[in-house]
């Protein structure tokens, strides 16, 4: 065994003496000159029951201060009233080496019965600053542990809008290792806020690498978030594995809590696995349920780039449109000018990239889609979905849409293009058992702008074409349709099944929401039908007049004309005195717009 060198048994003997002197030096009579100087450097009243510095942590001082009290600084307001800081035991533990390099580093903050009240204005001024309290820059002091026992600390911090109050409380030895219960409430953005959470004995911040356990839940309103896991940095909530659920009323309603904003959604429940580290977020098993709505899949955001960055890859079962985008209530504010100045969604608060996959997507007045698939791409306000594919009622469409929300408002181009959609499929159920059938093709081509569905609508201008060939009309619809009395005889007494149709067409042109249907025709073996008419997209109505002419004399026929209104879900049919209509183009060429 090699014997310790002279240098050696000199350190250890200056370090057993230290020690010794350190155990039985009274600290106390430092006492009143730390007072003294602590209260002429912040101008407030300190007062200390008990000093003493013991080296429980090896070569690293501990300051242990008793029956503690600090004034307040006199400016505080959200504070006033409470003494910034009355403490049962306070105890600083140095790392020593700090000490040495003149960056104090309070490895661990011991708070027992403590009152503490920090309060920082939006100017920077802070009032846990005793010895410059005028100083507005970055903290001296890095703290990177806290332990708490029954004791309460409240937190108010003018520039964000945030003031939060926390009690500590111990729990039984049976529940480690969560042994401590801080529960919590306050505003944030003025939006109220409660909760609670069990932790680990000890809470670790900054660049420790420690973990500490964590299961509790916040809410504000009717939002809740519950949260299972480990934090490594309780301040900037880094080092994060945890199982979050999330539920609410609406994503609307977390605007309040969080920078981006949100749309109004049905009530909703999403849960996910999150791995947060620095500024990199990353959610897995992410399942969400919107209404009768589900998504599942994962995202990643990226808060550290230029621009904050969403990568996300979802799928989902069933989408129902009014789950997600439902109208809204209220009409916005007519502006100066006299027309509604839409809110632009704010879409510029990060850019992104979002595949998703629908395997069943409904909405109002259409048959389910299915197999949708949007590729989004956002770029600073401008989204761009392209292409958009699904398939619908036995066919397949494909198109585009660029919502630019760094207009004001925003404005939307659309293109669709869709291809042997099955007319029966389309149609809600005819009367009477009737029929039609036929593949439909057509396209359309609009702009809007607004910030819904339905302002989207009523502002929509544009041109749509749809076009059928090749179809068949039960004879008893063709009957109706055509006022002939002696072919709706002929049909109900076992005549022919159906009626061919040479052709059906119809062609919409749009101008802020309002469409004027021309040429709009119905061609069959036996009847021709001309029509137009108007649309109201907002509130999807269809004004529409048609006029039959058989081909064919019919001495039972009605010299009338059909006058239908109403909404897809439910249209009004009356005879009305007839009107003549000039017969259109050829049902495949282009037709100018007449004016009516």
């Amino acid at each position: 065994m090699t014997r310790p060198g002279p240098k050696t048994l000199t350190f250890l003997g200056l370090a057993a003496a230290v020690a010794g002197l350190a155990f039985a030096w009274d600290w106390n009579w430092f006492r009143g000159p730390l007072e003294r100087h602590l209260a002429e450097q912040s101008g407030r009243a300190v007062h200390i029951g008990d000093l003493h510095v013991a080296f429980d942590r090896g070569l690293d001082p501990t300051v242990r201060l008793r029956d503690l009290h600090i004034d307040n600084a006199p400016w505080a307001r959200a504070t006033a009233g409470k003494p910034f800081a009355k403490a049962g035991e306070v105890a600083f533990t140095f790392a020593w080496r700090s000490l040495i390099e003149r960056r104090p580093v309070v490895s661990h903050l011991l708070l027992v019965d403590a009152d503490v009240s920090l309060e920082r204005r939006a100017d920077g001024l802070r009032n846990w600053r005793l010895r410059n309290p005028d100083d507005r820059g970055p903290g001296k002091f890095k703290f990177l542990r806290l332990e708490a026992h029954q004791s309460r600390l409240r937190f108010a911090h003018e520039g964000i809008g945030l003031d939060v109050r926390t009690a500590a409380t111990d729990l039984p030895p049976a529940a480690a290792p969560l042994t401590s219960r801080i529960a919590f409430e306050g505003t944030w953005r003025e939006a109220p806020f409660t909760g609670s959470a069990d932790t680990s004995r000890v809470l670790t911040f900054l660049e420790t690498g420690e973990a500490f356990s964590l299961r509790g839940h916040g809410q504000s309103g009717k939002t809740r978030l519950d949260a299972d896991g480990q934090v490594t940095d309780l301040f900037k909530l880094d080092g994060v594995e945890a199982d979050l659920t999330l539920s609410g009323p609406s994503l609307a309603d977390v605007r309040r809590l969080l920078p981006q904003a949100w749309p109004e959604t049905a009530a909703y429940t999403a849960r996910a696995r999150l791995s947060k580290a620095t500024d990199q977020w990353h959610f897995t098993d992410v399942r969400a349920d919107v209404g009768t709505s589900d998504v599942a899949g994962e995202l990643h955001y990226n808060a550290h780039a230029d621009r904050p960055y969403l990568e996300a890859t979802l799928t989902s079962r069933t989408t129902r449109i009014e789950d997600v985008w439902p109208e809204r209530e209220q009409p916005s504010a007519p502006s100066e000018g006299g027309k509604a100045d839409d809110d632009s969604p704010p879409l510029r608060d990060f850019d992104g990239e979002v595949t998703l996959l629908v395997r069943s997507l409904h909405v109002s007045g259409l048959p389910p889609l299915s197999q949708v698939r949007v590729k989004a791409h956002l770029d600073d306000g401008l989204l761009d979905l392209s292409p958009v594919q699904w398939q619908l009622a036995g066919g397949q469409a494909q198109g585009l849409a660029v919502y630019d929300t760094r207009q004001r408002p925003a404005t939307l181009r659309a293109e669709l293009a869709w291809r042997n959609l099955r007319l029966e499929q389309l149609l809600p159920p005819l009367p009477d058992d009737g029929e039609a059938t036929g593949p439909v093709s057509g396209e359309f081509k609009l702009t809007s702008h607004g910030a819904s569905a339905r302002t989207l609508l009523a502002n929509a201008t544009g041109r749509a074409t749809a076009l059928l060939k090749g179809g068949r009309l039960s004879a008893g619809l063709d009957a109706r349709l055509a006022l002939n009395g002696g072919k709706l005889l002929r049909a109900a007494m076992g005549g022919p099944a159906d009626v061919p149709i040479l052709c059906a067409r119809a062609d919409v042109q749009l101008k802020d929401g309002q469409g004027e249907v021309f040429p709009l025709l119905l061609d069959t073996a036996q009847t021709r039908i001309d029509g137009r008419g108007r649309v109201d997209l907002a509130k999807r109505h269809v004004d529409l007049l048609l006029t039959p002419r058989p081909k064919q004399t019919a001495p039972l026929s009605l010299d009338r004309s059909l006058h239908v209104t109403g909404t897809p879900d439910k249209f009004d049919v009356a005879l009305v005195k007839q009107e003549a209509i000039e017969p259109q183009v050829a049902c495949d060429a282009p037709a100018a717009v007449k004016p009516r």
